[in-house]
């Protein structure tokens, strides 16, 4: 095997696994998105608080927000920015690969490889643009939980509120 077939076959199989995190990436705020939406409709349904009091809509906005961060995350952004080239990184993980442009990555994963060779930069443009979604993906899935996790913490204080006014 040439060392243009080993390069090849590895960035085809660094593309497949970056492919692989974006769909898992997706699939989580997917779960998340119906999640959020469950909860506001059930809320919606039975929810007999006081509306006039700002502590009852602290936790809804909270929830919309989370609900609107899984949103966002399904928006893809594809445009590549020039980075400075950052030692010791994997390769083979998008959040590493994430942060390089196309040429640095195609530098250092061509390295006693191939030249330049327009399939190899191809494959590299594919492998950091989709490295930069699934890595935005993940990035918003866990703001959005953050959200969540404010949320609950927000639905405790409600409910000792509204319970310590009786």
């Amino acid at each position: 095997m040439t060392n243009r077939e080993l390069l090849l076959m590895r960035q085809e199989s660094t593309l497949a696994k970056v492919m692989e995190m974006i769909k898992y990436a997706e699939a989580k705020n997917l779960a998340l998105l119906t999640f959020n939406l469950a909860i506001l409709v059930a809320l919606s349904g039975i929810l007999t608080l006081d509306f006039s009091k700002a502590y009852v809509w602290i936790p809804l906005i909270f929830w919309g927000l989370s609900t609107l961060l899984s949103i966002i995350s399904f928006v893809p952004i594809t445009n590549s920015t020039k980075q400075t080239l950052i030692k010791g990184l994997n390769l083979t993980y998008f959040g590493d690969i994430a942060k390089l442009s196309s040429e640095e990555f195609h530098k250092l994963i061509s390295v006693d490889y191939c030249s330049d060779d327009k399939y190899c930069s191809l494959i590299s443009d594919q492998i950091v643009i989709n490295s930069r979604i699934a890595n935005r993906k993940f990035d918003f899935f866990k703001l959005a939980i953050r959200t969540l996790f404010v949320i609950t913490l927000l639905l405790y204080v409600v409910d000792f509120l509204d319970k310590s006014r009786v």
